[in-house]
């Protein structure tokens, strides 16, 4: 077995400090890269936003010349329907009315 010289206290101290500047080095090189990438992905993001805002402002413009283009049809039948429905709709309420006060 075979020890291993003790170093001075100042040694240890020097070799810590040497130890925690390499430490500081990796820790600004990751934060500097993990920047590095966020920078990247929010450029990309604000480019696709845009250009997604574009799309949508243009689909919306079409679809208000689609509405103002086309006008709102009622078929004959609709017309038909609402005709006879409200007078038929008075005669039924009378009718229960009638029933109703000569139980």
């Amino acid at each position: 077995m075979t020890t291993e010289p003790q170093m001075k206290p100042q040694d240890v101290v020097i070799y810590k400090l040497g130890e925690l500047g390499g430490q500081m080095t990796a820790v600004q090189a990751s934060v500097t890269q993990a920047a590095t990438i966020q920078a990247t992905e929010s450029a990309e993001n604000k480019r696709e936003h845009a250009e997604f805002r574009k799309t949508l402002g243009e689909h919306a413009t079409e679809l208000t010349t689609l509405k103002q283009s086309q006008p709102i049809k009622v078929s004959p039948w609709s017309k038909a329907g609402v005709i006879i429905a409200l007078p038929a709709s008075v005669v039924a309420l009378v009718g229960f009315i009638t029933i109703y006060l000569n139980r």
